[in-house]
């Protein structure tokens, strides 16, 4: 049987999903995240970003697995990947550091790439699986408006990144779906956002209100 179906996975109540992941992007909150056996984020080919203030973490995390990323605050490293996609902290199907695990891990949430209506590359086809399965409750009316907000923040970022200044707008997709969480009630009540007949004043007002907003938070949140 298809995914698409049988039943999808309950990805719970949307407004309280959205209230707790904002809640995450502060600087020291944390997902909690019903993963039950699935690991599929541990062995998909991601780089972990580690921020130099995380002491605990970086002591439990042998040096010669740790490497800078270029253009990073000093201090701040990368734990890279296995051959075969998976964290080299991650053995016999479990973390072997969870206790002081890196925040990046505590705050990932695969479903915000539901929300935002986005998907990782084609050499995570699990991740991309586990991402067409949520689906979300919507409370109410207002619950929609606000998951139909996300997804246009996440369009508009997409459709027109040439508007932004080069590089505002992430290439990576789980960086794009947190910036379309930060600014997505500039786009409550937005159906559609026209770019014709050469009239861009609109796009470029709402282009200068994203970078204020997004200027204005600064998650410490990296995947």
């Amino acid at each position: 049987m298809k995914k698409s179906e049988s039943v999808l996975d309950s990805a719970g109540k949307f407004s309280l999903w959205l209230e707790d992941i904002r809640n995450a992007m502060k600087a020291n909150g944390e997902m909690k995240v019903d993963c039950g056996e699935c690991s599929v984020c541990c062995t998909s080919s991601y780089f972990i970003h580690i921020s130099s203030h995380e002491k605990q973490t970086l002591r439990c995390i042998p040096k010669e697995l740790q490497f800078e990323p270029i253009g990073a605050p000093k201090g701040n490293v990368l734990l890279g990947y296995r051959k075969d996609g998976s964290c080299p902290m991650y053995e016999n199907g479990q973390c072997t550091i969870y206790e002081c695990r890196p925040q990046t891990c505590r705050k990932y949430d695969c479903r915000i790439l539901t929300a935002a209506g986005l998907v990782e590359s084609e050499n995570r086809p699990l991740i991309n699986r586990k991402i067409a399965g949520w689906e979300f409750e919507f409370e109410d009316a207002l619950s929609k408006k606000k998951f139909d907000a996300v997804r246009a923040a996440s369009s508009f970022m997409e459709a027109y990144a040439s508007f932004f200044p080069e590089h505002f707008v992430p290439s990576n997709s789980v960086q794009k779906a947190i910036m379309a969480i930060q600014v997505y009630e500039l786009f409550l009540g937005d159906a559609e956002i026209p770019c014709e007949n050469g009239n861009t004043d609109f796009v470029e007002r709402r282009v200068k209100e994203v970078m204020d907003t997004v200027e204005a938070q600064s998650p410490n949140w990296s995947r």
